[in-house]
């Protein structure tokens, strides 16, 4: 280990020992640490009778019925009253989904549950929490992708 890496190293430390510090040098270290490559991702063109749209067309067909969004606090699906509906922009008469408002009484929850996550998560070695989101991000430019389309499409 060279030497200025020890210095980083200790000065990392003693700043991780002191809260007021420790969340600006956690947010530095993600920079350092990502063993990350970014890898631009083939351009689809989506032409008529392609396979991309051929599998955007099914997924579409999926969406023909409202998709219920409940309020979501840790594993727990929150339904409140009434029942909201969210429109197409291009179809006001076509519900897209139905959802529901928080009252303040849930948002305090929320907020509770996300502190407590929050703990939880900044205890988590850096390349976990960075793999998480690569996972994610996977998922978004695979087996998902033709869903975020769809959905981004309905909502436009």
């Amino acid at each position: 280990m060279s030497a200025l890496l020890k210095k980083a190293t200790m000065a990392t430390e003693r700043c991780l020992s002191n809260p007021q510090t420790a969340r600006i040098v956690n947010l530095g270290l993600r920079c350092l640490s990502s063993t990350y490559t970014a890898v631009n991702e083939p351009m689809l063109d989506y032409a008529k009778g392609s396979p991309e749209t051929e599998r955007l067309e099914k997924v579409l067909e999926q969406y023909q019925n409202p998709v219920d969004v409940p309020i979501v606090i840790g594993d727990e699906e929150i339904k409140t009253g009434p029942v909201q509906r969210q429109v197409a922009p291009f179809e006001h008469k076509r519900t897209v989904a139905t959802f529901y408002y928080a009252t303040p009484e849930i948002l305090k929850k929320a907020i509770e549950s996300n502190l407590k996550a929050r703990v939880d998560w900044e205890k988590r070695p850096l390349q976990e929490r960075c793999d998480i989101f690569l996972r994610a991000a996977d998922m978004i430019s695979n087996e998902r992708r033709m869903n975020m389309i769809a959905s981004t499409m309905l909502g436009q």
